[in-house]
């Protein structure tokens, strides 16, 4: 790792740690579900935190930074996991939007000596909220790292 890419890293944690530390992420927002929602003070990702245009622009993010590892479906490679539909959520539910944003930026691609941007990394969050059944809504995903601490990722609902 150069040290560019290890400063890249550092940083990063400390905009989590602090956005943690100003969101409010270490009371719990309890269990998912009926009982949750009355209690839960965060929004989730199923109230339409992204964008159409959001995830059209991630598709060419994802095609240049990430389909090599990750395989031009979103499905995984040999290399790196899948990233989309019950992988995404195993990996994220119960932690913030922001999370996600932040270690793409900070961590992907790993061998190179450059950082994924802010917009490019929400632009493929984005997208994998969309090829993971998240609806969209009518606004941009928020740039601002406090909002982005502020939406929960949770785990699509059980059908009835």
């Amino acid at each position: 790792m150069t040290n560019r890419s290890l400063l890249v890293v550092v940083a990063a944690a400390g905009l989590v740690c602090l956005a943690n530390a100003r969101g409010g992420a270490s009371s719990s927002p309890g269990a998912p579900g009926a009982a949750a929602t009355a209690y839960q003070p965060f929004k989730t990702v199923w109230s339409g935190v992204y964008s159409t245009a959001d995830a059209d622009r991630g598709k060419q993010a994802y095609a240049q930074l990430c389909s090599r590892c990750h395989g031009a479906t979103m499905k995984g490679g040999a290399t790196a996991p899948g990233l989309i539909g019950t992988k995404f959520f195993d990996r994220w539910h119960d932690l913030r939007l922001g999370d996600v944003v932040a270690y793409i930026q900070a961590a992907m691609p790993r061998e190179h000596d450059f950082y994924v941007s802010g917009q490019s990394a929400r632009d493929i969050v984005s997208l994998m909220l969309q090829k993971s059944g998240v609806p969209a809504g009518k606004t941009p995903m928020p740039n601002d790292v406090k909002a982005l601490q502020e939406i929960l990722i949770t785990r699509p609902s059980p059908r009835r």
